[in-house]
């Protein structure tokens, strides 16, 4: 049964974008309070390297056009995550116990997974990042996009797609300065 993979990697997802505070968005995951569990569990807080070329784990710091691009790209990742976290919510609780494996795979894909990362994609492209901040840029929206192809292409295999692509993207994404967009596992 994949619903419980599936929890899991929407989960992921969604805390990929999903670390830290900084604005008036809460910043959860379905079923977790404030993210912390997950953290903890994946072994880190979710910091990723400062974007002034520091490493402390400390997000984006400074006040440099590559700092202010990575705190903009951080708060759309932010709200994409937490909407991710309550439509994914909303979609389990209505779909529980319905035996309908695959459709619910597909569906969950095509209307939770899907959006949010096309949200994020969208979001840090309109933010148009100064040239040196343009290969964080491009480093986090190709992870964004590689997830949202997995995505698309096989829904019931996601799961073990994401599980295998996070670490590497969200670590990437942390080493260009991302907090919120490098995500829990980074």
């Amino acid at each position: 049964m994949l619903l419980p993979a599936l929890v899991v990697m929407a989960m992921a997802i969604a805390g990929m974008a999903g670390c830290g505070g900084g604005d008036d968005t809460p910043a959860t995951t379905a079923g977790a309070g404030d993210g912390t569990q997950e953290r903890a569990a994946a072994g880190g807080a979710g910091g990723g390297a400062k974007a002034d070329g520091g490493g402390d784990g400390g997000g984006a710091t400074g006040t440099g056009p590559k700092a202010q691009f990575i705190r903009e790209a951080d708060a759309v990742c932010r709200k994409a995550q937490a909407r991710t976290a309550r439509e994914y919510g909303e979609y389990a609780a209505g779909e529980k116990g319905s035996g309908e494996q695959g459709r619910v795979n597909q569906e969950i894909a095509a209307k939770v997974i899907v959006p949010r990362l096309e949200e994020r994609i969208e979001g840090i492209e309109a933010l148009d990042p100064p040239s040196e901040a343009e290969q964080a840029a491009e480093t986090v929206i190709a992870g964004f996009e590689e997830l949202r192809d997995a995505a698309e292409a096989d829904p019931d295999a996601f799961d073990g797609a994401a599980a295998a692509m996070l670490p590497e993207i969200q670590k990437a994404a942390s080493r260009e300065g991302f907090d919120d967009c490098a995500g829990y596992l980074g």
